[in-house]
């Protein structure tokens, strides 16, 4: 299992939303976003495990702790909410190799999805979620993703390929 920090140490989806919106420098389309999705309640908590704002180049790699709402004993609901989760954030581990942020992102759309599951869980227990997209190139993507138990065992992999359109908008010059 790569490493993460532990889960009770990061802050959750709508305490990062709720710092965001503190930024003066938020869009105005991101404000709207972050605003619209706080009143929304969270299926799935999700801790993110890098959660600075990427406006770099950087490794197209992240890495999160999620785990569901309580649920009963049925090993198949487990399964379903997590290939539930599992398409949350894949796709957009491709924009941190284009240092683009979401605001910049005009569509994103899975074309193919696929998972695997290695031996059973609890959803409603921590499990890492790490991504990494190997290619992106001409609006498509392909990223892999491995989830673990917080004691290290691989209990599903995923695979996604997805169309991913940017905004090219060029400023206008100064000059």
């Amino acid at each position: 299992m790569p490493d993460a920090p532990d889960p009770s140490t990061l802050a959750n989806e709508k305490e990062l939303m709720e710092m965001m919106l503190a930024d003066p420098k938020i869009s105005p389309r991101a404000k709207a976003y972050f605003e619209k999705n706080l009143a929304l309640p969270l299926p799935i908590e999700i801790r993110h495990c890098f959660p600075q704002i990427r406006r770099f180049r950087n490794e197209p790699r992240q890495r999160a702790w999620l785990r569901s709402q309580p649920l009963d004993d049925n090993p198949m609901l487990h399964s379903c909410v997590v290939a539930y989760a599992s398409d949350h954030m894949l796709l957009g581990t491709s924009l941190y190799s284009r240092g683009t942020l979401y605001s910049k992102t005009e569509m994103m759309a899975s074309l193919d999805h696929s998972m695997w599951f290695h031996s059973d869980f609890k959803a409603d227990e921590w499990l890492l979620y790490d991504m990494e997209s190997r290619k992106a190139h001409g609006a498509r993507a392909i990223c892999f993703g491995r989830i673990y138990t917080t004691d290290g065992r691989l209990v599903a992999s995923v695979a996604q390929e997805g169309l991913v359109r940017v905004s090219t908008v060029i400023p206008k010059s100064s000059l």
